[in-house]
């Protein structure tokens, strides 16, 4: 949920379940990595920015399948999730940051514990992609319900915190979601809010 800090590979950080079912995907991928090593060596930079892209898509399609049974279950769009970890994580599955943010989804250890309260499961490992998109979508549906349905906000606090979104939002009374982040929010989340809904009108579906 840190997405300004480096991303590193973790200690299982490795390939994942999902790349050894679909091999094919992950032939792909080593393609990819090949093309863009040609690429920047070429000095052929936006075919690199392509291909990284494409590298980057390629990672979330192997969980696609996760994604949408876990958003579905939140009652959650999978393209927003999808979103999410792309912006989040770029779909490196053993994703850290300095913060203490691990996964897919970068769950820091209190959105960890909320989810986990919520669910009733004891700790898990949020380096395994199925773990950590269960957690990442129920506190994502926990933050949508928190700041009634407003995407901006729910963002906004999947970024920033829930708590500094609220008092903000206490502070400007009568300004929506998206002017509330815009104007008065860290510019890195009404970049990241930017970055999650790339312009589109995702409606949630309630549960």
């Amino acid at each position: 949920m840190d997405p300004d800090v480096p991303l590193l590979r973790g200690p299982q950080g490795g390939p994942t379940l999902a790349s050894k079912r679909h091999p094919g995907r992950r032939k792909v991928a080593l393609a990819l990595a090949g093309l863009a090593v040609l690429a920047a060596g070429a000095g052929g930079w936006p075919l690199a920015r392509w291909v990284n892209e494409r590298r980057i898509e390629a990672r979330i399609d192997a969980y696609s399948d996760l994604i949408w049974r876990e958003a579905e279950a939140s009652a959650l769009p999978p393209d927003l999730v999808q979103a999410v970890i792309r912006a989040e994580s770029r779909g490196l599955a053993g994703a850290v940051s300095s913060a203490g943010a691990k996964g897919l989804m970068q769950i820091t250890p209190p959105a960890e514990r909320e989810a986990r309260d919520l669910l009733g499961l004891s700790e898990g490992d949020l380096f395994d992609p199925e773990y950590n998109i269960r957690i990442g979508t129920v506190y994502l549906r926990r933050l949508v319900e928190r700041f009634g349905g407003d995407l901006h906000l729910t963002l906004a606090a999947y970024h920033w915190g829930p708590t500094r979104v609220q008092t903000l939002r206490d502070e400007h009374p009568g300004l929506s979601g998206q002017e509330l982040v815009e104007r008065h929010g860290p510019r890195a989340t009404a970049r990241y809010c930017r970055e999650v809904l790339g312009g589109r009108a995702l409606v949630l579906p309630s549960l």
